[in-house]
């Protein structure tokens, strides 16, 4: 570990202790070796506790087949690519040819001749057992996302209105999601959950009404809750309307849509979002969420999620599989905080370890302002699109200004949903007020989002050491809109990942998914060519501000390295480098030297975590 990783981590000695310790790397030599996997023991995946009987019974009865730590491969083997392509992101060795897996770590990187004469018995026979990579495929560290939310991107697998480009053809999909369920045809009291849906989409431009979904026959009259695209809207039913309420006539930090006689229409944005209650999900229900959305994760290369969002319940439930030693992919994740709470960071523990080391939980969400597709996020200037508002706070900046000193003073990273340039000034201005109360460089603050900063506001974020939490598909998905909504001079500090690294500002890379699609090959495609998928961008072949790009070593580095400095996990995860723990991921095509456009088609040959298989196959 070079001395600038560990410089940049001085709160991270806890990590260091879960990490392959030097003398433990020393006593892996091909004598010894040989020793321990003649003497392992083969039962490694058990649990170790025993369940409560409810969590047994939920986890038994329903637990159908998510993917966990059950790869058929050896305990102890080397997995190496002929033609050296295994992309470490360890910046004592960028690439190489092997790598030596041993009881779910990294021991060993080197070249195929070195793994073949050196990892012998006394007797010649081979002891470390040598899976070769296919010709054309790479290998590059576990890949994490460093902002998504879990369950909701679960939930909306089970009935996604995304990319559909009239709203008739929304309410049509929401039929045939009825019709396809005879539990809920046949139940007009049955809540019907899902998202996805995006008005700027739809040729006429307007949001979405009660009376759109009640002008279907098999629609009509049912309670259905719809998250919109950017996941700061709900379209809902007239049922819920009728069943809700009463709503108050005005919502600092939201909006209730009316019609002429002050009736609400059926949308409901930010703040005023809280206003509607679909009941609580069932047992059965998070577990069917939560096993779309994981399998659909490992499918796509990603061996952490960091969740922008998850409430003590939620929280309780991933902790389950985790203190069971049943979950299948790290999670790290961040508790929500909002102004109706009062502060808890004194009474909440933080999760920071658990029996399988998967799980962490030592983060608070806070949203400063909203987004800017549907306009809430907070600007210093007036949007040019629509002068009569410049967005709005969604929490008070004077609690801001009392509960972010307390949050970090009680030990928890701060990560503050920010994409208005003003969201973002008054972000920056509390930490540069307390920079002489706390460390802020070992509790790492985040910025989620970052998308329109104030020219002088990045060398600013860089001095107080905020990481910046960016998401590149939110480029794409932006691009056609956002010049005529914020003008011509301050589009120039959005999305501007560039700027951020020149003044210091490390970022990691997610995609806040359901919002975008979750796979990080779109996320690297975004980042290097801020291009359309079809390859094009308003300004050119070149890309949308083509001097933001990042480069590809950046890009994987943000996927990989930085997003694992971002979750305090880069002492044990993040690059392919010997004590680490083995997660890597197998693509079919080398990104780093391919055609951009082919990034897009490059697919995962398999996932591993903690040197196992949790998809396809090595």
């Amino acid at each position: 570990m070079e001395s600038s990783e560990a410089e940049r981590n001085p709160a991270a000695s806890t990590d260091r202790d879960k990490m392959m310790q030097p003398h433990l790397l020393e006593q892996v030599k091909p004598t010894r070796l040989e020793a321990v996997i003649r003497n392992k023991a083969i039962n490694q995946g058990r649990i170790r506790a025993i369940m409560s009987s409810f969590v047994l019974a939920i986890l038994v009865v329903l637990y159908r087949g998510i993917p966990h730590k059950s790869g058929r491969v050896p305990n102890t083997y080397a997995l190496c690519s002929p033609q050296g392509k295994i992309y470490t992101v360890d910046p004592s060795r960028s690439q190489t040819d092997c790598i030596l897996v041993h009881e779910g770590y990294i021991f060993a990187t080197g070249t195929l001749d070195e793994v073949r004469q050196k990892w012998k018995s006394e007797t010649g026979s081979r002891i470390v057992p040598i899976r070769l990579t296919k010709s054309d495929s790479i290998v590059v560290p576990g890949m994490t996302d460093s902002h998504g939310h879990i369950l909701e991107y679960g939930k909306k697998l089970m009935l996604d209105l995304d990319e559909l480009p009239t709203r008739q053809e929304a309410v049509e999909r929401i039929r045939a999601y009825i019709e396809a369920r005879p539990s809920v045809l046949n139940n007009t009291d049955a809540w019907i959950e899902g998202g996805g849906w995006d008005h700027t989409s739809w040729p006429e431009g307007t949001w979405p009404t009660a009376a759109d979904l009640e002008a279907d026959p098999v629609v009509r009259n049912r309670p259905i809750v719809l998250l919109s695209k950017d996941g700061h809207a709900f379209w809902v039913s007239q049922k819920v309307i009728d069943q809700g309420g009463p709503f108050p006539d005005n919502v600092e930090g939201g909006v209730i849509f009316r019609d002429s006689e002050g009736q609400p229409t059926g949308t409901f944005l930010d703040r005023a979002m809280d206003s509607i209650h679909p009941p609580p999900w069932t047992e059965e229900q998070k577990l069917e969420y939560f096993e779309a959305a994981v399998q659909s994760a490992l499918a796509n290369g990603l061996t952490r999620i960091t969740d922008a969002g998850l409430n003590s319940v939620l929280v309780d439930f991933i902790e389950n599989f985790s203190d069971h030693n049943i979950l299948p992919i790290r999670i790290y994740a961040m508790r929500p905080f909002n102004e109706s709470q009062s502060y808890w960071g004194k009474d909440v523990p933080k999760i920071l370890e658990e029996v399988d080391g998967r799980f962490t939980a030592r983060s608070v969400k806070i949203f400063a302002d909203g987004a800017l597709r549907s306009g809430g996020a907070a600007l210093y200037e007036p949007y040019s699109d629509n002068p009569s508002t410049r967005g709005f706070f969604r929490i008070d900046p004077e609690i801001l200004k009392d509960v972010i000193p307390r949050f970090l003073k009680d030990g928890w990273q701060v990560n503050t949903h920010c994409i208005g340039d003003r969201a973002n000034g008054m972000f920056i201005d509390l930490f540069e007020n307390i920079t002489n109360q706390v460390n802020l460089t070992a509790l790492r603050p985040r910025v989620e989002h970052a998308q329109i900063l104030a020219p002088g506001d990045f060398s600013r974020m860089g001095k107080v050491g905020v990481i910046a939490s960016v998401q590149p598909s939110h480029v794409i998905d932006d691009m056609p809109f956002v010049e005529d909504r914020l003008g011509p001079e301050r589009v120039k500090g959005t999305y501007a990942f560039r700027t951020l690294i020149q003044n210091g500002v490390p970022i990691a890379l997610g995609t806040d998914f359901p919002v975008a699609n979750i796979n990080p090959m779109e996320t690297f495609y975004a980042a290097v060519t801020r291009l359309s998928l079809a390859g094009d961008s308003p300004h050119g072949p070149e890309g949308w501000f083509p001097e933001q790009r990042l480069t590809r070593e950046e890009a994987l580095k943000g996927l990989t390295l930085d997003a694992a400095y971002a979750s305090f996990s880069e002492i044990t995860t993040g690059s392919l480098t010997p004590g680490k723990r083995a997660d890597y991921v197998i693509l079919s095509k080398d990104i780093m030297s391919i055609p951009p456009a082919d990034i897009l088609a490059t697919k995962v040959l398999a996932t591993v975590i903690d040197g196992a298989v949790a998809y396809g196959k090595i």
